[in-house]
């Protein structure tokens, strides 16, 4: 039953190409072609709604299928993935981008996604006006380009003051449990090289 639906669907691909080919449609140069960037943090993330496997990369694949987008390279942060690791994978991205120009669309599930910080947030800026890329978040339905109007440069620029200030957050919480624990005599990391971690 599955290989006679995998024939049906390969089926009704090439009758699909072929009818664009006698239209004249060009399948090398028409279809926009794009990236997908995808990342999460932490468990949490990956386990409250921002799921790689689960939410991000589906609903991405998907709204490019709905967009006639053709994806070409997947970009995936796993929350095992250091802050090195991290910038790492984007900077890759970054450097993808500059060097295939044929490739205008950048999909994202969503601004914060794309950026934690004001750094990400100029990279991208630099990709939309200098590179005329196109940046798609899914989840807040905001595409952005070169001549995107001041409304949503705006609202671009809110999440991404957002995401910055997540990030300031969620680092000063974890200094100030440090901090708390030295106070009260325990220690706040694990044991040095040769001691066992004993709660008293």
């Amino acid at each position: 039953q599955a290989t006679k639906s995998a024939e049906l669907i390969y089926s009704k691909k090439q009758t699909l190409i072929s009818s664009l080919k006698k239209a004249g449609f060009d399948m090398a140069t028409d279809l926009k072609k794009a990236i997908i960037f995808a990342r999460v943090s932490t468990k949490r993330q990956e386990k409250e709604g921002l799921s790689l496997k689960k939410i991000q990369l589906p609903k991405a694949k998907d709204y490019a299928a709905d967009n006639g987008i053709t994806i070409v390279k997947e970009f995936v942060v796993g929350e095992t993935g250091s802050d090195r690791k991290d910038r790492i994978k984007f900077d890759e991205m970054v450097e993808f981008l500059k060097k295939h120009k044929d490739v205008t669309e950048i999909i994202s599930f969503r601004v914060d996604r794309i950026t934690r910080n004001f750094r990400d947030a100029v990279a991208m800026d630099e990709m939309r006006q200098k590179y005329d890329k196109y940046i798609h978040c899914i989840d807040d339905h905001l595409v952005l380009h070169k001549d995107s109007p001041s409304r949503e440069l705006t609202q671009w620029n809110l999440k991404v003051f957002m995401a910055q200030e997540y990030i300031n957050r969620v680092v000063e919480d974890g200094n100030n449990t440090k901090y708390s624990k030295l106070e009260r005599g325990e220690l706040p990391w694990g044991s040095p090289y040769g001691y066992e971690h004993m709660t008293i």
